[in-house]
């Protein structure tokens, strides 16, 4: 038994009968009697408000009788279990309702008590299955029209599945890449069925579900909406109760199957902006489409990697916190990029710190430029991403960047080779303008920086040369020159050995990617 009781319908037109089934110890059974009726026609009114799992109707009643209530419950969404009462001489009656979808049927001069309870209980039993299987079977369906985005060999199976229903909305889940989901609880969150409207969730990805939501009535789109909305509302409560909050999204109503492809569109572009919005909220909208890329986001994120990176370069931890805590405004309320262009700012995000720098982490010490491209891509919400901002910024001031007073000499000599990296310049000449020995100047300088003055140069003139690459379309042999190497096959070794690929194939990779 389930937990709710199952609830019945008595339809008999003699009180007498009603009155004997009453007698029955059905409360003990996880029976409930929802509703009594006269009538098929009175019962069929009742159906909708009531809700039974089982109806019981007598096979002769005035007005509307057994058989054409059970003729009219086949056609509904989601119908219930009907058993037919027989007197003896409606024998041939009842074996006809058997064939066409009645569960069972009971003689009403030799009804027992035990026999009654014993039929309800073989009804629930087969009801459950019948409905298991059929819910599998359109999941699998649904799947495969939304997965293949057109009418596949299932198409016609589908369309007979799906007769009864007029309407049609689509709902889309999105949970975080490291989600750990338990698809029976995701099914039984979103799934139900209450006429004349039912849910079926179908699995997509291991982070994209969809829920979709059919109504059998061709009107009522206003109530039919609020029923849609609720049933996400109420999902998100159930996986909100054991730590997942996903993003959601609900389609405007389609009434055709052939247009639920195009509703996924819109509903993968609707949590796209979820994302940026107040969690637990439905987005839903007209299907207007993704929107163009934001020209100004994407120069406003190039503008704000080349302070972040700079700040990195010269260990200036108070200019590099204010700048990371900038990318995230960006981010966050201005830029607000697709999850794909998100992924890129998070990458070119890592490509701010050299390679050698590493932080404690939960897990251990961890390169900062791998770490920060791997936690931006499992962030679910905005408010994640905030948090791994502060995160970020806290175990930076703990090991990789803490706050210094670095000597001025030494931040006017970075700022020198950022003005002049492409001329040709070494340490000794760097060392004059700041007015220390070349001897004393190397030793600060690697005691400042980690690394050698030769070692920054090189480092500094690939990272432009990077740039370069995914952003322009000179030469390989154009750029090696413009950053002030200028013997290519020397410039695509030293590429090589410090990246692990040829300037060529980071080339075809990275340009026109990094932004959308």
């Amino acid at each position: 038994m389930s937990e709710r009781p199952i609830r019945l319908l008595v339809v008999d037109d003699e009180p007498l009968a009603r009155m004997r089934i009453r007698s029955f110890g059905l409360a003990a059974r996880g029976y409930e009697i929802a509703a009594e009726a006269e009538n098929g026609e009175q019962a069929w009114r009742m159906l909708g408000e009531r809700q039974p799992d089982i109806v019981i109707a007598d096979i002769g009643m005035p007005v509307l009788d057994g058989l054409g209530l059970l003729e009219r419950i086949r056609g509904m969404t989601a119908p219930p279990a009907v058993i037919l009462l027989t007197c003896f001489e409606d024998f041939d009656k009842a074996q006809h309702a058997m064939r066409f979808g009645a569960a069972d049927y009971l003689t009403k001069l030799l009804l027992s008590e035990t026999e009654f309870i014993a039929c309800l209980d073989r009804a629930v039993a087969d009801m459950r299955k019948t409905r298991l299987r059929k819910r599998w079977t359109m999941r699998q369906l649904l799947q495969d029209r939304l997965l293949s985005g057109t009418a596949t060999a299932t198409g016609e199976e589908l369309e007979r599945e799906t007769a009864a229903f007029r309407q049609f909305r689509l709902g889309a889940l999105r949970f975080p890449v490291d989600a750990k989901l338990d698809a029976a609880r995701l099914i039984g969150a979103y799934e139900s069925e209450a006429a004349p409207y039912a849910s079926f969730v179908i699995r997509l990805t291991e982070t994209d579900w969809a829920v979709l939501l059919v109504s059998a009535e061709l009107n009522g789109c206003a109530d039919f909406n609020a029923w849609s909305a609720g049933v996400l509302r109420g999902g998100y409560e159930e996986c909100a109760k054991v730590g997942l909050e996903p993003l959601q999204a609900l389609s405007d109503a389609r009434f055709r199957l052939d247009r639920l492809p195009a509703a996924l569109l819109d509903c993968r572009w609707l949590l796209e902006r979820a994302f940026y919005e107040p969690r637990g909220i439905v987005m839903s909208g007209d299907g207007q489409g993704a929107a163009a890329p934001d020209s100004a986001g994407g120069a406003g994120l190039r503008a704000l990697h080349a302070r972040i990176k700079q700040a990195a370069e010269e260990l200036d931890a108070g200019a590099a916190f204010e700048h990371l805590r900038a990318w995230r405004d960006e981010i966050v309320l201005r830029a607000k990029p697709g999850a794909e262009q998100l992924r890129h700012a998070g990458f070119e995000l890592g490509g701010c710190f050299r390679e050698d720098l590493t932080m404690e982490t939960d897990d251990g010490a961890a390169s900062v430029r791998e770490w920060i491209p791997d936690e931006v891509e499992r962030c679910g919400h905005a408010d994640e991403l905030t948090a791994l901002i502060e995160r970020l910024i806290d175990r930076l001031k703990r090991g990789a960047l803490p706050p210094s007073c670095r000597r001025q000499e030494i931040r006017d000599a970075i700022g020198y080779i950022r003005d002049h990296y492409r001329e040709d310049i070494d340490a000794a000449a760097v060392a004059r303008r700041v007015n220390l020995s070349p001897s004393w100047f190397a030793t600060l300088f690697r005691n400042e920086t980690g690394r050698s003055f030769l070692d920054f140069l090189q480092d500094y003139r690939l990272e432009q040369a990077r740039e370069m690459m995914a952003r322009s379309d000179l030469k390989i042999y154009e750029i090696s020159t413009m950053v002030g190497i200028a013997n290519p096959r020397y410039f695509s070794r030293l590429f090589s050995d410090k990246y692990r690929i040829s300037p060529q194939d980071y080339r075809s990779k990275a340009k026109g990617t990094l932004y959308g």
